[in-house]
């Protein structure tokens, strides 16, 4: 008796399944006959005007803007990004840089 339900339900669910796969199958054929005809329809519309086919000529150009990251070293934190000017520290007395001077420029 279980058996035979089981039987009865899974040959049910079966047809069910076939069914709706041929109304799904015929439903996407016909949405794609549909583009079809209306993409040869704008195909004979823009052979009849001229216009170009592509129009990727007339369509501007988009650049994405990504975010900066959290640590870049680009940011500008209102600081000047110029680089520190190298300090000159002087270990030599006056007259040894004198002394060099002359050595270096002639007379």
């Amino acid at each position: 008796m279980i058996d035979e339900k089981f039987q009865r339900e899974s040959k049910r669910l079966k047809e069910e399944f076939e069914m709706k796969k041929v109304t799904l199958k015929d439903n996407l054929l016909s949405n794609l006959e549909e583009k079809k005809k209306m993409i040869e329809a704008e195909h004979n519309a823009a052979e009849l005007t001229g216009a170009p086919l592509d129009n990727f000529e007339n369509r501007p150009s988009f650049t994405r803007k990504l975010r900066r990251r959290q640590n870049d070293p680009d940011k500008d934190d209102g600081k000047s990004n110029k680089p520190p000017s190298p300090a000159i520290n002087f270990m030599l007395s006056d007259q040894e840089i004198e002394e060099d001077l002359l050595q270096i420029l002639p007379p």
